[in-house]
């Protein structure tokens, strides 16, 4: 692969709605967490955690705003492709793209959904002032968003936040 693109798994949520950790959440027998470190691991040379249990870069806990400042912070590299840890469906097809259309950019995501997302750590001050702003959700990072074009992206972006959503992703299974 050879990129300097580094994968980044977000999981460690408090899961409230679901009421368990998504990240062990089995989708055709293999958690969610393991479906989305496959995905990333075919587009990137190393894959991280960041949250949750076995963490490679630990949160602060502020949100999922919070973990992508930790993640920028680590020092692990200058670009990363992140992505929940609840979107079971997640696939090369969906990564690709993003990886494809960052650029110098700061941040790419697909239209409507701001994971997964591909950011640089030229974001940082940005990030860290909405924080200080009191913000914790991840949309207002993405400077930049492509549309998505295919039904195969837009299966691909499918997260799994409750029960209901859960059994949905397994029927379609």
């Amino acid at each position: 692969m050879g990129n300097s693109v580094i994968g980044a798994v977000l999981q460690g949520g408090r899961s409230s709605r679901m009421g368990r950790d998504k990240a062990f959440v089995v989708v055709d027998g293999i958690t969610m967490g393991e479906r989305v470190r496959a995905a990333l691991a075919a587009v990137c040379d190393t894959v991280v955690v960041v949250g949750g249990v076995d963490a490679d870069v630990v949160d602060d806990g502020d949100g999922p705003l919070g973990a992508v400042v930790a993640l920028l912070r680590s020092g692990r590299g200058r670009r990363f492709l992140i992505a929940a840890t609840d979107q079971p469906r997640l696939s090369e097809d969906v990564l690709r793209p993003l990886l494809d259309a960052v650029g110098d950019g700061d941040g790419i995501a697909w239209q409507g959904q701001p994971l997964p997302l591909c950011i640089g750590v030229g974001a940082l001050p940005r990030l860290q002032a909405a924080m200080a702003a009191g913000e914790r959700r991840l949309r207002m990072a993405v400077t930049v968003w492509l549309p998505v074009t295919s039904a195969a992206v837009s299966d691909g972006l499918v997260d799994v936040d409750t029960t209901d959503d859960l059994a949905g992703v397994l029927r379609q299974s």
